[in-house]
């Protein structure tokens, strides 16, 4: 496989995660987007996600993370640069590696200064100091958008005993369907909400059409709102709203008929009740909440079963994020 690395942190359902390795200069340096980035409060995680180790490196407002092989990472050779080249879509975190690129590399990409980017351009190498069973170090370095600007990262980290029990199976799709199926498994905290006939709303008041449930989700998972059901491997095409990694907070993002296009979403801010957040229909396209705050508050229109949902976060830190909602229409 290959490696992975965005500037978000990213542990799904099935993930053993370890801390830094201690006492470690994990440290971020350099250029990106023509701002001049010294970080030195740099946090470093990794985590096991299906048959990748993934390592989350955040400072600041950014965040790197690095997907690696487990199975073909140990014939890495320490001291090597090895090559990155490729391009990555931020919205699915889908990578496209180049000819060039080093074959263990699967993922490469840079959030946290700028928020209109989607799809980003990155090149640079990862080298290695030390590459050991349980112990990853070594400096990374990445070009965005083909410029001279570049990120030097230092990083030392621990990896997780490789469990292939956490190896998700890969279902078997009807050639037929021109689309996956997603594997969904109810994890609500209550009951879910009943089924409702969603109505078309363009703009104005909406009114609430269920009780209020609360879910809770992990990284590399969304949520079904209207079946109140949590979505695995989840991305903008089958989730209503969807996390990412993160550190210190998990990343929320909407759900969207396209990568590029999100539905529409308005981020109310913290709130101090359920009740006191705006019930208005959201026109504009989503964006994504980089950190998924206790109390931040939400009306999105739901990309799976239609309608509106209203809702806010009541818990949340870099391993999960719980939701209390209500159906709107």
């Amino acid at each position: 496989m290959r490696i992975a690395i965005a500037l978000i942190t990213l542990v799904g359902l099935n993930a053993a995660v370890t801390g830094c390795a201690e006492d470690t200069p994990n440290t971020i340096a350099g250029t990106i987007y023509g701002e001049a980035v010294d970080e030195v409060d740099v946090v470093a995680s990794a985590a096991q996600v299906d048959e990748n180790f993934r390592l989350v490196i955040s400072g600041g407002d950014l965040r790197i993370i690095m997907d690696l092989d487990a199975e073909t990472l140990p014939n890495a050779v320490a001291g090597y640069p090895y090559v990155i080249d490729g391009r990555t879509s931020l919205r699915s975190l889908a990578h496209e590696a180049n000819a060039n690129q080093a074959p263990f590399i699967d993922l490469v990409a840079v959030e946290g200064r700028c928020a209109d980017c989607d799809t980003q351009l990155l090149g640079g190498a990862l080298t290695m100091d030390v590459n050991e069973a349980a112990r990853l170090a070594g400096t990374l370095t990445l070009r965005v958008d083909a410029t001279s600007e570049e990120l030097s990262v230092i990083f030392d980290v621990e990896l997780p005993a490789f469990d292939p029990n956490l190896i998700a199976e890969e279902s078997v799709l009807d050639p037929q369907l021109e689309e996956p199926e997603t594997t969904e498994t109810t994890e609500s905290v209550s009951e879910p909400p009943p089924q409702v006939e969603p109505k078309p709303v363009t703009s104005g008041t909406l009114s609430a059409t269920s009780d209020r449930f609360t879910i809770t989700i992990k990284p590399e998972q969304g949520v079904d709102f209207v079946a109140g059901k949590v979505v695995h491997k989840a991305n903008f095409k089958n989730s209503d709203m969807y996390a990412t990694a993160g550190h210190p907070f998990l990343k929320l993002s909407p759900g969207g008929a396209k990568s590029t296009e999100s539905n529409p979403c308005a981020w109310h801010g913290k709130r101090s009740s359920f009740d006191d957040i705006p019930t208005a229909a959201p026109t504009a396209a989503g964006t994504s909440l980089p950190n998924a705050k206790k109390y931040e508050s939400f009306v999105v229109k739901n990309q799976v079963g239609g309608g509106y949902t209203r809702g806010w976060i009541i818990a949340g830190d870099w391993k999960s994020v719980t939701i209390e909602y209500e159906l709107l229409n």
